[in-house]
């Protein structure tokens, strides 16, 4: 993702400078095209950009979403591991049942939602296949049955939160074109003026670019 070379608060301060120095001298600017309403277009873009609050609402709600897919992804874990311990008192550490049951992968995808997704039909297919010897340890039918669900919550408070990535990126996106396009019309505005004002310093100097040399654009998460 191409960030702008400066940021907001670089951009913003220094273009509404320009701006008003620009509608103060507007008709000598038009000589070179430059008109009200691209001056009223580029006021416009100014106040969408200090108005746009949309970038820390999604990073609320990916932060949301991290958190129920977080406690989807532990209850998956807690239901699996109750499965584990229910394995090893009905069929004992020894047995060829409780041998093929997978956990070193469940403890593997403790933390990772993408393996317990990809491990938890096999799991549940454990609690089906043993649920008549189970049962005497504890396990129902609708605990067996609770995995299904478990996982099915899981799937989807992970969509959730690869969407609102998506939203954010997009959004961020948009904010940096946004900016890039005030920019170049800031750019543009100082061109044409300091041609208009050439012969003339006190004015020329209205135009001048006011860019900094150098400031970091600040890390934005992509």
């Amino acid at each position: 993702m191409k960030k702008p070379r400066f940021t907001e608060k670089v951009i913003l301060p220094v273009s509404k400078t320009t701006l008003a120095a620009a509608r103060e001298h507007q008709a000598d600017l038009s000589r070179f095209g430059a008109t009200v309403e691209q001056l009223d277009d580029l006021e416009s873009r100014i106040q969408a950009a200090e108005s746009v609050t949309i970038d820390s609402v999604n990073v609320l709600g990916q932060k949301q979403s991290t958190g129920q897919k977080n406690v989807a992804l532990e209850a998956c874990y807690d239901w699996s591991r109750d499965l584990a311990f229910r394995m090893e008192l009905a069929f004992g550490k020894s047995s060829v049942e409780y041998k093929a049951f997978p956990s070193g992968a469940l403890n593997d995808a403790k933390t990772s939602e993408r393996s317990m997704i990809a491990l938890m039909p096999a799991l549940i297919r454990f609690a089906t296949d043993h649920h008549a010897v189970l049962s005497a340890k504890g396990q129902t039918d609708a605990i067996r049955d609770t995995g299904a669900t478990l996982l099915a919550a899981l799937k989807s408070a992970n969509e959730a939160q690869e969407m609102q990535k998506l939203l954010r990126t997009s959004d961020t996106q948009n904010r940096y074109d946004r900016l890039k396009s005030i920019y170049e019309a800031v750019n543009k505005i100082n061109r044409i003026g300091q041609r208009v004002y050439r012969d003339n310093p006190a004015k020329f100097a209205l135009f001048k670019s006011r860019w900094p040399k150098y400031v970091p654009v600040e890390k934005v998460e992509e």
